[in-house]
């Protein structure tokens, strides 16, 4: 290996929803390699072939505004019976796991679990919903209805800071699919006792949100990614971290592609950086990003194979960064309707003394947009230190202003 450098929410399990709040919302992808040897069921994810499993992204919380606080990790295979799915869910070590329902379709959704949101069709309309928790209670529905019961085997293993989840899930009708078939899916995390629910997806309030669902690839583009270390996410430069896994027997080339939303198409960024691996080899990258904008943002990764078809994709992280600009544009705006009352002011000397202090807010204003304007890095205390200069001239500005107009009222008596 070596490094490159590269440039208390409760839902209902029945309920269906979309993901209708985020205008740029991709779905994430993954790239799901066949195995000829299938893994024991055991609850431990210690074979070789998970090693060359395919990784999903990072979860995010529901509603899409933040991060869990501890992470969730999935690995996918499958060989000609199965699909396989490993889930190591983390924890705080002295969190206990919640796990009542203990009969097949109890309230399993009650409890910390891993659940699987399945449309084998692709259709966004049919989608089926299986659920365990720590103590191997099944729950499964389609489209709501909690009397079909799939074939489908599971083990799970408590650990002091977390739990695993090991399944397999039999084709229908065994027939494996054939290279380049695809299902939508999401994975989803609930963690009760940090109050969080999480998921590969970008869900906004329910469970099973077919808009959201993201897209699996049986034996298509064998590279799958990693997110090591998402960033600071300051405004200006950044940089994050990601492995990348060429999983097939001969090399790869691929793009790493980011891309960065803003609030508005001034706030978007987007970058693209080829490279090569190896066969069966991975390597950590570097992966510098731009926050152009301030304000809320999101930032998405995603692989692309050579023939340009689309690998791996991550879920969209959010990140907000202290608001300048905005009070900035206020400020402009009253200081110039300021101007255009003061010069309506008869001569004398309030109309000088007001003129001085015009001037001076307005020097204050052009260093402080100029500082703004021309940054290359801005740290969230200095970004902060900045938004509250901002918003401190937008209140003085306010106050001149109306100090004009009461005296354009007092000359005009």
């Amino acid at each position: 290996m070596r490094t490159t450098i590269l440039l208390t929410i409760t839902i209902s399990l029945l309920s269906y929803g979309m993901a209708a709040g985020q205008l740029y919302y991709t779905p994430p992808v993954v790239s799901v390699p066949q195995v000829s040897d299938a893994p024991q069921l055991d609850g431990v994810l210690d074979e070789p072939a998970w090693k060359a499993a395919a990784t999903l992204s990072n979860f995010i919380l529901m509603g899409g505004r933040d991060v869990p606080r501890y992470p969730t990790e999935v690995r996918l295979m499958f060989d000609a019976d199965n699909l396989y799915i490993g889930a190591r869910m983390y924890s705080a070590p002295d969190q206990a796991l919640k796990a009542d329902a203990l009969h097949r379709d109890g309230p399993v959704q009650d409890d910390d679990y891993l659940a699987l949101v399945i449309d084998t069709q692709c259709t966004r309309q049919n989608c089926a919903v299986l659920m365990v928790n720590p103590a191997n209670t099944h729950y499964d529905a389609f489209n709501g209805d909690a009397t079909e019961n799939f074939k489908w085997e599971s083990a799970v293993k408590v650990l002091d800071d977390g739990w695993v989840a090991e399944l397999a899930l039999p084709f229908r009708g065994n027939v494996t699919p054939q290279p380049n078939d695809r299902w939508l899916l999401s994975v989803v995390r609930s963690a009760p006792g940090e109050s969080e629910i999480s998921a590969w997806c970008l869900h906004e309030a329910a469970l099973v949100e077919p808009e959201a669902l993201g897209t699996l690839i049986f034996a298509g583009p064998q590279l799958t990614a990693q997110i090591d270390d998402l960033g600071a996410q300051w405004l200006g430069e950044n940089t994050a971290w990601l492995t990348v896994h060429n999983l097939a027997a001969q090399p790869a080339a691929f793009k790493l592609n980011v891309r960065v939303t803003g609030r508005n198409k001034y706030g978007h960024y987007f970058a693209a950086l080829k490279q090569q691996l190896a066969a069966h080899s991975w390597e950590q990258f570097q992966v510098p990003y731009r926050v152009v904008q301030d304000g809320p943002g999101t930032v998405l990764f995603s692989l692309t194979d050579a023939e340009g078809r689309t690998a791996w994709r991550s879920a969209p992280y959010p990140f907000s960064t202290p608001t300048i600009s905005e009070p900035l544009d206020q400020t402009l705006e009253e200081i110039t309707r300021a101007w255009t009352l003061w010069g309506r002011l008869p001569e004398g000397q309030a109309k000088d003394d007001l003129r001085a202090r015009l001037d001076q807010l307005s020097e204050r204003w052009r260093y402080l947009d100029q500082r703004y304007s021309t940054w290359e890095h801005i740290v969230r205390p200095q970004a902060m230190a900045m938004q509250l200069e901002a918003e401190r001239m937008l209140e003085e500005a306010k106050k001149l202003r109306a100090e004009i107009e009461a005296q354009m009222a007092a000359e005009g008596d």
